[in-house]
């Protein structure tokens, strides 16, 4: 096991691991800057924040019996290229894989249970969530699966894409899902009736300028039963205001967002 920031902010001690380490405790090695690489093949779980900013980090080995990468675990870790995910990894956390700039793959394991990847890009098992889009990987428009409902925060940070299209209604839209992705001009994105109030603001935060004050929340049942969260925006009630809907109806087609 290796304790809690035993090495953090290290800058430029050089690591030779001789015994295996099951157990990677918060912030062990964070900002440890000279660190290239590391072998976990019999770590366990890897706690919050373990690697987090250690810029150099390029190489990393995961053990087949891995079962969790909790937050920011390789957060800002900007050389790390590729991800190979064994099949035992059963909860890898939002944001474990932040600010991973030269991120270009992920890879899981098909007999994974809990998550996949498909052509490089990382979900859920059933491909419900999109989880996070490889920053560095090649292409310049991306459609996502009509699967998803659920966009993680950040899911698309940092990447190259100038188009981003959704066929489908998205249930729970993330916090920056596109934070710095500077190239993209062109978004398709459209909110379930059903999204509550928050993955409105989120969205709202990225196509337009919404003050938070003209948002008021409630929960209401239909005659089925069903919840139904119901936000008054700009004086008009009405279920799950749904932003995108109302910029058709403002002309712009097809809810297109061309962004400037």
């Amino acid at each position: 096991e290796v304790g809690a920031q035993a090495f953090f902010n290290c800058k430029s001690a050089v690591f030779k691991i001789e015994h295996p380490i099951k157990l990677v405790r918060a912030d062990s090695f964070a900002k440890c800057e000279s660190l290239e690489g590391i072998d976990l093949s019999k770590t366990i779980m890897i706690h919050e924040h373990a690697f987090k900013a250690c810029k150099k980090l390029k190489d990393v080995h995961f053990s087949s019996e891995l079962s969790m990468i909790d937050k920011g675990a390789f957060e800002d870790c900007e050389a790390l290229e590729h991800v190979e995910l064994p099949k035992s990894v059963t909860f890898i956390a939002g944001d474990a894989f932040d600010g991973c700039t030269s991120l270009s793959e992920f890879k899981v394991d098909p007999k994974n249970a809990s998550y996949t990847s498909i052509d490089g890009v990382l979900y859920n098992k059933n491909v419900t969530r999109l989880m996070k889009y490889p920053p560095a990987k090649v292409g310049k428009e991306f459609i996502i699966p009509e699967t998803v409902c659920e966009i993680d925060n950040r899911a698309f940070e940092h990447t190259i894409l100038e188009s981003v299209t959704c066929n489908s209604d998205i249930l729970c839209f993330g916090k920056q899902v596109f934070y710095e992705s500077k190239a993209l001009r062109k978004c398709d994105i459209y909110l379930d009736d059903r999204a509550d109030a928050q993955s409105a603001w989120n969205l709202g935060s990225f196509l337009f300028t919404l003050s938070r004050k003209d948002l008021v929340e409630g929960w209401h049942k239909d005659k089925n039963g069903i919840r139904w969260h119901e936000i008054k925006a700009f004086g008009a009630k009405e279920y799950s205001y749904n932003l995108i809907t109302k910029s058709a109806e403002q002309g712009k087609p097809e809810a297109q967002m061309y962004l400037a």
